[in-house]
């Protein structure tokens, strides 16, 4: 039909997928709701993975990065992401965005902690700083006020 065209998509892996699916959850009325859920996150990865076919190696370095951020990121594994060479990463990255790979990922790492901490305002900092990616709290208290105006304990109270 079309959006199965790509070579390296496993057809056969997907059809066993759905198969075990039904065979596992497709009991009862509590089992609609579970194959329903299901069904829906394998479509879900289904295009996902589909799509990362016809995704820049850029827009793949990006994908990867919001999705690890609480993880170590390096050029390496982010290029590797990518299927390019950390220098063509480093160099087409900064054409295309206006920035460096690491300014974006500790933006993004920020921005992240900045909505944890609007959402959980009990937290500690430490908490917020390690689930966004940070080994260093105060490395991070740093970064929170350059890019804030204000610290991460200050956001909790406003």
């Amino acid at each position: 039909d079309g959006f199965l065209f790509f070579e390296s998509v496993n057809v056969k892996d997907w059809e066993r997928r759905i198969a075990d699916f039904m065979n596992l959850y497709s009991e009862g009325t509590a089992g609609e709701g579970r194959l329903s859920c299901l069904a829906y996150s394998f479509y879900t990865d289904f295009f996902e993975e589909s799509q990362s076919f016809v995704d820049t190696p850029l827009e793949r370095v990006l994908k990867y990065a919001e999705k690890h951020l609480s993880e170590p990121l390096t050029l390496d594994a982010l290029a590797r992401e990518g299927g390019i060479s950390v220098s063509k990463l480093c160099h087409d990255f900064k054409a295309v965005y206006g920035t460096t790979v690491f300014s974006h990922v500790l933006s993004l790492r920020l921005e992240w902690a900045d909505n944890y901490i609007t959402a959980n305002p009990s937290c500690l900092t430490k908490e917020a700083a390690v689930l966004a990616g940070f080994r260093d709290t105060s490395y991070f208290c740093r970064a929170y006020k350059k890019k804030y105006g204000r610290s991460p304990s200050r956001s909790r109270k406003d």
